[in-house]
């Protein structure tokens, strides 16, 4: 297991721990999580707003401690294939609005059961964004229902919609826009249009046919050390038939 794969399994477990006393809390006290009212706990809030503000401040520069797949849109981890000379792509719009689409009809049926059941509220919001920030790191390291219905890349470090994750896990936050949500919305936000920037400037950094950088022998993550690949071989960077047309 790699230094990265060690970080996320550290970063499940404060996110586990967090969730826990949040459906403590939500289940005997919901004011505790109430971040639109001053009897929220300011405490618990706190760590909660610094974390996910780190989180995605570093998606936001190179930072060489994420993820390749996280940081697979700047330029300085690009590393031409020298069989393409950088020329063509994957195509990489494989499943997106598949995956898209889904999340959106997910939140509005967890919001319509929510509203109808009378749970809606600040406190439920917060709580559903540490559930989303668990299964966030479940989603690299056991199993990716995106990966697997829509997208059917091979790892996480092809993945399209890799830094699409702090928006969808904000997404619970856009009923209760206020100055604890707002700054960790438009942070989100301004990370997906980043991203969708590079990948429509630079479509050639997202594939490992061109970015020998995603190929399986350089990788230092291995997040699949446990959920395995999907379509290509443990041992050594063979594209699937997905990643191969040349444009």
């Amino acid at each position: 297991m790699t230094k990265s794969f060690f970080l996320h399994l550290a970063r499940l477990l404060f996110c586990g721990v967090m969730f826990c006393i949040g459906v403590y809390y939500w289940l005997t006290n919901p004011t505790q999580l109430d971040f639109t009212s001053p009897a929220g706990n300011r405490l618990f809030l706190s760590v909660i707003w610094l974390f996910l503000c780190i989180s995605i401040l570093l998606r936001l520069v190179p930072n060489p401690t994420s993820a390749i797949g996280a940081r697979k849109h700047f330029a300085r981890y690009y590393k031409q294939a020298p069989e393409t000379g950088g020329k063509g792509t994957a195509p990489l719009h494989r499943g997106v609005l598949l995956s898209a689409a889904a999340w959106i009809i997910f939140n509005v049926a967890v919001l319509l059961v929510a509203h109808s059941t009378g749970l809606l509220s600040p406190a439920t919001a917060l709580l559903l964004v540490l559930l989303y920030a668990v299964c966030d790191v479940v989603c690299i390291l056991f199993f990716c229902p995106f990966q697997l219905l829509f997208l059917r890349n091979r790892c996480c470090s092809v993945c399209r919609i890799y830094n699409w994750d702090c928006m969808m896990l904000c997404t619970p936050f856009l009923l209760y826009l206020n100055l604890y949500s707002l700054p960790l919305v438009i942070l989100a936000a301004l990370l997906l249009v980043l991203w969708e920037r590079s990948v429509f400037l630079n479509p050639h950094y997202f594939s490992a046919q061109t970015n020998i950088a995603l190929r399986c022998a350089n990788c230092t993550d291995r997040f699949c050390h446990l959920r395995g690949k999907i379509h290509a071989p443990h041992s050594r960077y063979r594209p699937c038939e997905f990643e191969v047309s040349v444009l």
